[in-house]
């Protein structure tokens, strides 16, 4: 399960499934998400080839929790 960490569950356990797979979110430090899925002209393009090789992407992503800032 690519959400199994159970910070990123915690903040996405009100996105329907399908959804969380659509769109890319930005969870801020104070709770709030921004959710895109189409974004327009070029980066449209970007997205979708990101979007389309996320598994192999994703094996370069060290398995362990991303930086942490103080508050």
């Amino acid at each position: 399960m690519p959400f199994d960490d159970e910070e990123a569950r915690r903040f996405l356990e009100a996105i329907p499934e399908e959804e969380r797979y659509a769109n890319w979110h930005l969870i801020r430090p104070d709770g709030r998400r921004n959710s895109r899925g189409v974004i327009g002209g070029p980066a449209d393009a970007v997205y979708a080839l990101i979007a389309r090789h996320r598994d192999t992407l994703g094996k370069l992503v060290p398995d362990r929790p991303g930086p942490r800032r103080p508050p």
